[in-house]
């Protein structure tokens, strides 16, 4: 099963900075889609509007933007789903009974971290949805700030744990 997640992560991400690279060098401005998420109102409406401007394939970089999104939902998924098992197979091997516990609230702040991005993926396509009805625009810099904190702090309880069982063992 690990496996399996490993590979669907890594494919995902992939698709995904593929994506992400039309979308840079399509527009002379190389406006990056994960900046999105902190762009003022006026920015993220330059931005979509320059996507939306420039043409590619059938459709413009802006559905681009869109799929690439629609894909990140695939990708919540399949890290929140490795996330969970990750935390609680090394909850197993731990020893340490303060790692353990962080390791358990890692369960729980991964469900916090999973809807978070998806509440982010979800304001995002608002936005798309509602690019020229100014004065609709929804941020979502709130809960990706907290994604990137709650990843931050998942991925760091989860190494400390890995690397005190290597030193321990080795």
């Amino acid at each position: 099963m690990k496996k399996i997640l490993w590979l669907a992560l890594i494919v995902i991400f992939l698709v995904s900075v593929y994506q992400a690279l039309v979308v840079y060098l399509g527009t002379p401005e190389h406006y990056q889609l994960p900046g999105l998420a902190y762009a003022d109102q006026q920015g993220a409406h330059d931005w979509l509007a320059a996507w939306q401007a420039a043409p590619y394939g059938r459709g413009t970089l802006l559905d681009v933007a869109r799929s690439n999104l629609h894909l990140d939902f695939g990708f919540i998924f399949v890290y929140t789903m490795l996330i969970l098992l990750l935390s609680y197979l090394q909850m197993q091997r731990e020893r340490s009974p303060r790692l353990n516990a962080y390791l358990r609230l890692n369960i729980f702040l991964a469900l916090i971290l999973t809807v978070s991005d998806i509440l982010e993926n979800i304001l995002l396509l608002y936005d798309i949805r509602h690019i020229n009805d100014h004065g609709l625009y929804l941020s979502p810099w709130f809960f990706s700030t907290l994604k990137w904190l709650l990843t931050a702090w998942v991925v760091g309880v989860y190494l400390i744990s890995r690397s005190r069982e290597t030193l321990v063992k080795g």
